[in-house]
């Protein structure tokens, strides 16, 4: 995922997402947990998850539109199918002038300096373009390297879930649904 190639990531990513027939899509990191089903999902055009304005980085304000958060990013499929179909995420676009497009805060200037991309940030720029809404979803509760307290199982999907190794905390085990 390099700032040079990382709109054919996105791409390709949304791509397979869209070849099954599910109307609701997820980008989830592997170290994101599903602790339960949903309640309800949004019933409008959108992309949904933990809602960012503030970066967990640098604590800088997000240029307009708000990201959600790469640990878990819901959308649905019209509005997958409305991003590939749009033409945004091209080398222009997402490498040439992503100053201008995706890097909305100083924490993807720091990505960009280091040769890498952040297909949340371009996913959430290409919707915002669109006019898709960008919507905080109460059920998925994603943050950048803080882990989330799900004991009452209040969030159907939490990120992250690492130990000091890197793999998948064994102390965050789902409960399996009966």
């Amino acid at each position: 995922m390099t700032v040079a190639t990382g709109h054919l990531y996105v791409l390709r990513m949304l791509r397979a997402l869209l070849a099954g027939p599910e109307q609701y899509l997820f980008r989830i990191d592997p170290d994101t947990l599903v602790w339960r089903t949903f309640t309800k999902l949004p019933s409008f055009t959108c992309l949904f998850g933990t809602m960012e304005t503030i970066s967990e980085g640098q604590s800088d304000e997000i240029q307009s539109p708000p990201n959600i958060q790469g640990g878990c990013i819901g959308m649905t499929r019209d509005a997958a199918s409305a991003i590939v179909e749009s033409g945004l995420l091209t080398q222009d676009n997402c490498a040439d002038n992503c100053y201008t497009t995706w890097v909305r805060c100083r924490d993807m200037e720091l990505t960009v300096a280091r040769g890498r991309c952040s297909d949340d940030f371009i996913m959430s720029w290409a919707a915002g373009s669109l006019d898709i809404p960008i919507i905080d979803y109460s059920e998925i509760r994603s943050r950048w390297r803080r882990p989330i307290s799900n004991h009452n199982l209040r969030y159907a999907v939490t990120h992250p879930h690492k130990s000091i190794n890197g793999a998948v905390s064994e102390l965050a085990v789902p409960v399996s649904s009966k």
